[in-house]
C-alpha cells in the first residue's frame, strides 16, 4: 500500500520536468516566473469573486459565481505545479489535479448552459444607465413632488391653524357676547328644552342655573303664553323662525313680557341642530304702551266732547248774539243822529263789536267741525274746487279787482267741501293782504311729485316777516289791528287743519314789501291730471 502511494505520489520513475528545457537557466525561469504569475492571478480572482458575492447578496447566479472561484482555483493550482514539475516529477499528482479542474470546468460549462439565457435577459449596462437615469428623473420629479407635498402641507398646517385661531376666537366672541348680554338667551334642543342659558337668566330669573337645564322652556311661561306655546313651536319647526311675545314668571313669581326671538340653527334632521331664542325684556314699554293706549282714549273722549262743546256752544250763542246784533242794528238806525256824539260813538262799538262776535262764533263753528273725517274716498276734481270757490268770493273779487290765474290742477282723494275752503281762505287772505297801490295778482299752481302734488298760492300783497311765518297759521293769531284789515285770525289755522287732516304739509315763503307764497302739498290720487288750459279771472 505504502509503495501505491509512495510511487504515485513520488513518480521516482520519470525525470523531472526540467530536462526538457535542458536545464537552461534562462527558459527554467521564464516559464518559473509566467508560471507563478498566472497562478498569483488565478488566486486573486476567486478571492475577489467570493468578497464580491460576499458584499452582494442581491447578486444572481450565486453558484456560477462559485463553481467559477473553484475552476479558477483548479487553474491556478495546474500553473503551480508546472513549476513544481520542473525539478519534481510529480506528474500523477499534476494530472489529478488537472482531472479535478477538469470535471469543476464541465460542471462550471454545464451550469453556464441554463444560466446563459437568464444572463442575457438582463439588461445591458447602457440599458441600466437609461433606466438608471430615469430612475433618478423619477426620483428627482418624486422629491421635488415631495417637496411641494411638504409645502403645501404646511400651507394646510398653517390654514388649518389659522382657522382654527379664528374659530377660537369667535367661539370667544360669542361666548363674550354669549354672557354680556343684556337679554336673555337660551339655547335648546328640538324638543324645547333647555340645554344652555347665559348670564342674564340666571342674574334676572333668580333661577339657578341648575334649576334652568334640562327642562322645557315652557315651564317657565304663564298659563297664557303655555297655551299658545304648542303653536308657536310648529310654526318654528315649520319656518325656522318666528317671533312672537311671552309672559316669563320669574323666581320670585314676578311676570316679565319678553319680546321673543327663535330662530333653528342647522338643519333639522341633523344631531348638531338647536334652537336659539332671544328673549328681551319689554314689561315696561308694555306699561307704558297700555298707559298711552288708555291716555290716548281719555284724550280721544275728551276732544269729542271738547268738539262738543264747541259746537253746541257756537250754535247756541249764535241765537242770542243774533238778537243782540239785530238790535242793536235797529238802535242805530232809528236813534243815530238824534242822540249825541257820544251816544252814537257808544251804539256804533256795541254794533261793531256784536258784528265781530258773530263772526267769531261762525268761525270757531266752521274750526271745531273740520277733522271729523280722516278716511277720505270721494276724488275731487281741484279745477272744479278752485271754481267754486272764485264763485264764493265773486264779490270780494270784483270789487278789489284782483287778477287771479293758475295752471292745470289734478284730481285727489279728499273732502271735497274742506277742499273749496281750503282755496277760498288762501284766496281770501291774499285778497285781504294785497298791495292796494299796484294791480294785486294771484297765481295758483301745482307740480306733480314722486307721492304728491305740490300747491302754491302766489301773490304780490304786503307779504309777511319771518319771525312770524310759523305764528300766522295758529288760531286767533292777528298781526294786523282790526281797523288796518279785517278777519278773527282763523283762516289760516283751519287750512293748517284742513292739510293735517289730508294728510299733507303747508307753509309760507315771503318777504315784507315782495308778496308771499304759501305752499302745501295733497297725496295722490288715482285718477290723472286734467288737460285743461290755463284760466284767467279778472273783473
Amino acid at each position: 500500500m505504502f509503495s501505491f502511494f509512495d510511487s504515485f505520489l513520488l513518480s521516482r520513475q520519470y525525470i523531472p520536468h526540467g530536462h526538457c528545457y535542458l536545464w537552461q537557466p534562462g527558459l527554467l525561469w521564464l516559464h518559473v516566473l509566467a508560471d507563478s504569475l498566472i497562478a498569483l492571478a488565478y488566486y486573486s480572482i476567486p478571492l475577489a469573486l467570493i468578497y464580491f458575492v460576499r458584499q452582494r447578496e442581491d447578486v444572481p447566479f450565486k453558484g456560477i459565481f462559485i463553481l467559477f472561484s473553484l475552476f479558477i482555483l483548479g487553474c491556478g493550482t495546474t500553473h503551480l505545479m508546472s513549476i513544481w514539475t520542473l525539478w519534481h516529477p510529480d506528474y500523477w499528482v499534476s494530472g489529478f489535479i488537472k482531472a479535478i479542474t477538469a470535471i469543476i470546468s464541465v460542471i462550471t460549462a454545464g451550469a453556464m448552459i441554463p444560466t446563459l439565457p437568464k444572463a442575457l435577459s438582463m439588461r445591458s449596462p447602457k440599458e441600466l444607465e437609461i433606466v438608471n437615469k430615469s430612475l433618478e428623473s423619477e426620483v428627482i420629479s418624486r422629491q421635488k413632488a415631495e417637496e411641494a407635498l411638504q409645502e403645501l402641507n404646511q400651507e394646510l398646517e398653517s390654514r388649518v391653524e389659522k382657522r382654527t385661531q379664528e374659530v377660537r376666537e369667535s367661539e370667544q366672541r360669542f361666548r363674550s357676547l354669549f354672557e354680556a348680554a343684556p337679554d336673555f338667551i337660551y339655547v335648546l334642543n328640538l324638543e324645547g328644552q333647555i340645554e344652555q342659558v347665559n348670564k342674564s337668566v340666571v342674574d334676572n330669573s333668580g333661577y339657578a342655573e341648575s334649576d334652568l337645564i334640562n327642562r322645557p322652556l315652557a315651564d317657565f311661561l304663564s298659563t297664557k303664553s303655555q297655551q299658545n306655546c304648542d303653536l308657536k313651536f310648529s310654526e318654528l319647526m315649520k319656518e325656522g323662525k318666528n317671533r312672537h311675545e311671552m309672559e316669563f314668571i320669574c323666581q320670585d313669581s314676578t311676570v316679565m313680557t319678553m319680546d321673543c326671538s327663535c330662530t333653528v340653527v342647522g338643519e333639522q334632521d341633523q344631531d348638531n341642530a338647536y334652537i336659539l331664542v332671544l328673549q328681551r325684556n319689554i314689561s315696561d314699554r308694555k306699561r307704558m304702551e297700555n298707559a298711552l293706549i288708555q291716555t290716548n282714549q281719555e284724550l280721544r273722549a275728551s276732544n269729542t266732547e271738547l268738539e262738543k262743546f264747541a259746537y253746541l256752544a257756537s250754535h247756541d250763542l249764535r241765537e242770542p248774539l243774533r238778537m243782540v246784533t239785530s238790535f242793536t242794528q235797529l238802535l242805530a238806525q232809528r236813534y243815530s243822529g238824534q242822540l249825541d256824539d257820544d251816544a252814537d260813538q257808544i251804539i256804533g262799538f256795541a254794533v261793531d263789536g256784536a258784528t265781530r262776535m258773530e263772526e267769531l262764533i261762525h268761525d270757531l263753528l266752521e274750526y271745531s267741525r273740520i277733522g271729523k273725517a280722516d278716511n277720505f274716498v270721494e276724488t275731487v276734481e281741484l279745477e272744479e274746487v278752485l271754481q267754486q270757490s272764485l264763485d264764493n268770493l265773486q264779490v270780494s273779487i270784483q270789487e278789489s279787482k284782483i287778477k287771479i290765474t293758475h295752471t292745470p290742477l289734478p284730481a285727489i282723494v279728499g273732502e271735497r267741501v274742506q277742499l273749496i275752503q281750503l282755496f277760498q281762505n288762501l284766496l281770501d287772505n291774499a285778497i285781504v293782504y294785497r298791495d292796494r297801490q299796484g294791480v294785486a295778482k294771484v297765481e295758483i299752481g301745482a307740480e306733480e311729485q314722486s307721492d304728491q302734488w305740490l300747491f302754491w298760492v302766489r301773490d304780490n300783497g304786503i307779504g309777511i316777516s319771518e319771525q312770524y311765518q310759523k305764528q300766522i297759521f295758529q288760531i286767533f293769531q292777528r298781526l294786523h289791528t282790526k281797523q288796518e284789515y279785517p278777519g278773527t285770525g282763523i283762516g289760516l289755522a283751519i287750512c293748517q287743519k284742513i292739510i293735517d287732516q289730508h294728510k299733507g304739509k303747508i307753509w309760507v315763503e315771503s318777504s315784507p314789501g315782495k308778496g308771499s307764497t304759501f305752499y302745501f302739498t295733497l297725496p295722490k290720487s288715482r285718477s290723472s291730471n286734467p288737460s285743461f288750459p290755463p284760466t284767467s279771472f279778472q273783473n
